[in-house]
């Protein structure tokens, strides 16, 4: 009986994260941001070429799993911005019910089963409504593959450790593999996996040494079959995969000491001072984790150290120097950083474990509470649900209503360029369409960024022409002025300033005096009618 209540517990826990991720997915977050838009783009070219890369090399070499998980979405549903979301997040979904298969094995050796389940539950919780994953699994960014990842190969490393069965070893070398096909902030993961084959060897039996060895081999053979495509491309491209990372690191900067230093405080202070505070990660600048889940992630990590430095031996406290040292490492791709640091994306590799201590410390409360008034034992369980359902509408609130009804965040979404986008597949066909890419950003076949967002959604139903410089411009103004339209035709021609700045259309009107601004749809553009 008390097995089906926890099954129960959960499967609610999960209905709570379903829908944190799916409601109203096609219009939260707003707008299409271009990183985004792209990572479409890319997936609509390799449907179309059967071309599906390992890396993508447009916008700073993009590890290529996710996008080509884009495409089958496309192939499935047809392209769109919904179904672009539907990737991440359904990965979002997914790793919530990891980590309650993490979690499990993780204090498998609790001998209370109530107990394990509890703290499993707990976990489970906490990653389901946090703001942080909701958000990232929300908005089409590869690096939310990373904690899914992480918490099926270290769920199968765990397994495989307890039951010392290969297969467990197999699955958990496929994962890890898998890793380096998702996001740059994986490439430092080894790290924790070379820590945990020590406490392994130092802990297992001498009659087993040579069983394990092996069967760590046979994971790690698997590991090395699933590199071997990427091995090949890093092979011929040596400085694709690390080109983002060195721009940003911070042995770029004048003093590394000294941005080591202070990258290091930002990103440990983001948990419960100051977060992230770009408004596509977070909202600017709150802790990354809800005020009461920081409090109990504050005592599970404390717990976890207390642990892990106590004179005892055995897996389980090797688990606790685990948890530690997944916190760290993931959290170095952003303390080698000097850009936007604290930078939530970066260390997104550590939503889980901190979940966990988190887990950990709301356990421990409860059983204090507990065990110091044993006679309202169940008014305790009332008042303890009633706080995590306060927790949960917290983070609903903050997400679904402050959040995504802030002007910060349609900014930060591109919200004005998907306008620009719609506004363009409403005009009719036999109008001109182009549009006037006046704003910066990394160039993309020698267009910046930001019309990534148009391209994507004018594909397949609006052809339009892109102007990124002056030159292009005044070729095109001069294409306009000696076009002829037969006699009793008329040729409209539509042009979209992204930037709607007053400059650019006086510009235009001084150089095509025939033609008048107007707006539609918050759109402002610039119309003219040739030769009526």
């Amino acid at each position: 009986m008390i097995k089906y209540k926890y099954k129960l517990v959960f499967i609610l826990i999960l209905i709570v994260s379903i829908f944190h991720r799916f409601y109203r997915l096609n219009d939260i977050p707003p707008g299409l941001y271009h990183d985004v838009a792209i990572n479409g783009n890319d997936a609509i070219n390799a449907l179309c070429t059967h071309n599906f890369r390992i890396i993508y090399p447009n916008n700073n070499n993009r590890e290529g799993l996710f996008i080509n998980l884009i495409a089958i979405s496309f192939w499935v549903f047809g392209s769109s911005v919904l179904s672009i979301k539907l990737v991440p997040a359904a990965i979002g979904v997914l790793t919530v019910a990891g980590l309650y298969l993490l979690a499990k094995e993780l204090f498998y050796s609790e001998k209370n089963i109530e107990e394990r389940e509890a703290l499993s539950l707990l976990c489970t919780f906490f990653i389901a409504i946090s703001f942080w994953h909701v958000n990232f699994s929300r908005i089409g960014f590869r690096g939310i593959m990373v904690p899914f990842i992480m918490v099926f190969s270290f769920y199968f490393l765990l397994l495989a450790v307890r039951t010392n069965k290969v297969l467990h070893f197999i699955f958990a070398g496929l994962f890890f593999g898998l890793g380096f096909y998702t996001y740059t902030a994986f490439q430092v993961a080894p790290l924790i996996l070379v820590v945990k084959f020590i406490c392994e060897w130092m802990t297992v039996k001498k009659n087993r040494i040579k069983s394990r060895r092996l069967k760590w081999s046979i994971m790690c053979l698997t590991i090395i079959i699933i590199l071997i495509p990427i091995i090949i491309y890093i092979s011929h491209h040596p400085k694709d995969l690390f080109m983002r990372a060195s721009d940003v690191s911070i042995f770029a900067s004048q003093s590394p000491l000294n941005a080591l230093i202070t990258s290091s405080i930002k990103t440990f202070a983001q948990f419960n001072y100051r977060g992230d505070y770009n408004w596509r990660h977070n909202y600017s600048g709150d802790p990354q984790l809800n005020f009461i889940i920081g409090i109990f992630f504050l005592i599970g990590l404390t717990i976890s150290i207390v642990k892990t430095f106590r004179n005892e031996t055995g897996i389980h406290n090797n688990n606790y120097l685990f948890l530690l040292v997944w916190f760290i490492v993931m959290l170095l791709p952003s303390i080698l950083t000097i850009e936007g640091v604290p930078h939530s994306l970066r260390s997104i590799g550590a939503i889980p474990v901190a979940m966990i201590f988190a887990g950990i410390g709301a356990n421990w409360i409860y059983k204090k509470v507990q065990n110091n008034f044993l006679r309202f034992e169940k008014q305790i369980l009332i008042i303890s649900c009633l706080l995590l359902i306060f927790i949960s509408y917290s983070e609903y609130r903050k997400y679904f209503s402050d959040w995504a009804n802030n002007d910060n965040t349609r900014l930060s979404f591109n919200e004005y360029c998907a306008k620009v986008g719609y506004f363009l597949n409403s005009v009719p066909e036999d109008i001109s369409k182009y549009v006037l890419v006046n704003v910066g950003g990394l160039l993309v076949n020698g267009i910046p960024m930001p019309s990534q967002t148009i391209q994507f959604l004018t594909y397949g139903k609006s052809k339009v022409g892109y102007i990124s410089d002056p030159i292009a411009l005044n070729r095109l103004i001069e294409k306009i002025k000696l076009t002829k339209v037969p006699e009793n035709k008329v040729n409209s021609i539509i042009i979209v300033p992204l930037n709607p700045e007053e400059q650019y259309f006086n510009y235009l009107i001084k150089l095509l005096p025939e033609g008048k601004i107007q707006v539609s749809n918050e759109i402002k553009y610039f119309v003219m009618l040739q030769n009526v």
